[in-house]
């Protein structure tokens, strides 16, 4: 049977939260951005906060239900969630398709919203330089291929069994990461600890601010150097490419611990697996001299020394964390024997979490033919 295609606004009702900037407080009710919304979930973990006034005033029009779905409207643009929380919140700049009285499957229509027949007609829309925003006529009027309500459920279910193996594969990675931390806290204890030897970690390791070349320069179709500005770029552990630029400046190599230095995400941390260039949100920190082989116990002490960076960084409302403060940043002296040891197991961990890796991007690639397949109506 061939399936009607009808406008996004006539069968969901689409709304969005404020573009107003409230006043924020330090206690209230979470205000939910685009940067919130992150592998299927809301995350909780870095939001401003707003009145009680704020939140009444923008729930007037956009108050969020459990089982609507979210989507991002500005900056990287999508990543669709279905609320599965009863928090109450606000959102910002985040569009609200409500589906409680639709024919339309909430699972269904959020797999709709990852296609790329959405993402096709996206590009067509999208407006901005750098920050990339898309409108909410623009939703509105996204046109989606519609099944029976029966056959939309079948598809989610298909769908949700891919996703889950998916998920399954991102555990295994994350359990071993979990090992190599307790590992190296077993071996070397907490990088806090007054009672250790320390090293300044310009001693062990080089330190490359970045610098952010001329805007006229980026590009999106893959032309010269991909460009890391920041944490917009990070992965779960290397960067993702959305940007180039043909006139790059400072060049970051594979191997680097990529090191946010700017704002909320000052001290968040990436693997470099290839060249990159990095703009001045980052610092790339190379391991010298005789050290090349302790690139994991660096990683491990800095991702220690999160909560530190946000506490010391210059600046009273904008952190930034300038060169001399990474150089100077004191560090557990390398116990040499320990050390290599750790580095042993490090090869071996790596080599489980590259088998892992693997057969996620496997798992990644047969969910994105079957997400294409099955808005064709091929399953």
């Amino acid at each position: 049977m061939e399936w009607k295609v009808v406008k996004c606004q006539d069968v969901i009702d689409i709304r969005d939260g404020t573009h107003d900037t409230p006043k924020y407080v330090n206690v209230g009710y979470p205000l939910i951005t685009s940067k919130n919304l992150k592998n299927g979930s809301i995350d909780f973990s870095e939001v401003s906060y707003i009145s009680a006034e704020d939140y009444i005033e923008i729930n007037k029009r956009s108050k969020v239900d459990k089982g609507d779905i979210l989507f991002a409207m500005i900056g990287t643009i999508g990543n669709p969630v279905i609320v599965d929380v009863d928090k109450e919140f606000s959102i910002k700049n985040v569009a609200l398709f409500k589906l409680k009285n639709s024919s339309v499957d909430p699972r269904f229509f959020k797999y709709f919203l990852e296609s790329s027949i959405v993402k096709k007609q996206l590009e067509r829309e999208t407006k901005g330089g750098t920050q990339k925003f898309v409108s909410l006529k623009v939703l509105r009027n996204l046109k989606i291929p519609l099944p029976e309500i029966a056959s939309q459920r079948r598809i989610a279910e298909i769908l949700d069994k891919a996703d889950e193996i998916i998920r399954k594969r991102k555990s295994a990675i994350a359990l071993t990461e979990q090992l190599q931390k307790s590992i190296f806290l077993d071996m070397f204890g907490d990088p806090l600890q007054k009672n250790q030897e320390k090293v300044k970690l310009s001693e062990i390791a080089k330190i490359i601010m970045g610098q952010s070349p001329k805007g006229e320069s980026y590009n999106t179709q893959g032309q010269g150097v991909p460009l890391l500005n920041g944490p917009a770029e990070f992965g779960e552990n290397c960067p993702v490419e959305k940007q180039w630029t043909n006139k790059p400046t400072r060049i970051c190599e594979s191997g680097d611990i990529l090191f946010c230095v700017r704002g909320a995400t000052a001290g968040r941390l990436n693997w470099a697996n290839k060249e990159y260039c990095i703009g001045r949100g980052l610092a790339a920190i190379r391991p010298s001299g005789s050290n090349k082989n302790y690139s994991e116990f660096i990683y491990l002490t800095l991702e220690q020394l999160y909560q530190y960076f946000q506490d010391k960084g210059v600046g009273s409302t904008f952190i930034n964390i300038n060169r001399k403060e990474i150089e100077d940043l004191l560090i557990p002296k390398i116990d040499r024997v320990k050390a290599d040891k750790f580095y042993q197991y490090a090869i071996e961990l790596r080599k489980i979490k590259y088998k892992n890796t693997k057969a996620l991007q496997e798992s990644e690639n047969l969910f994105n033919s079957l997400l294409q397949r099955a808005f064709k109506g091929e399953l």
